[in-house]
């Protein structure tokens, strides 16, 4: 196998015209495109493929009931904890 670094231009038209070295042979070639800037985001646009992502994503959704019972436990145990922690200020620290 045979590599030759190349630099060229994209322009407006998408389109990439570059001259081979002769010393390439002629046939099949691999070509590898490295983008010297990433690629511009549209707003949203990375959001929209997280959502899809997740959508994709193999898992049990959880029903409005369940989720409230969740946070009702969550809610509790903080409940609990809660009046466990003694809160001092800082006239009362040694």
């Amino acid at each position: 196998m045979q590599a030759v670094r190349l630099n060229a231009v994209v322009g407006a038209d998408r389109c990439l015209r570059i001259q081979i070295p002769e010393e390439i042979p002629i046939g099949e070639v691999e070509l590898i495109v490295l983008a010297s800037q990433p690629p511009e985001v549209q707003a949203g646009q990375t959001l929209s493929q997280l959502f899809a992502a997740v959508d994709r994503m193999p898992h049990k959704r959880l029903t409005r009931e369940e989720v409230d019972s969740y946070l009702a436990d969550d809610r509790r145990l903080d409940h609990a904890a809660s009046g466990r922690i003694h809160v001092v200020s800082v006239d009362e620290l040694p």
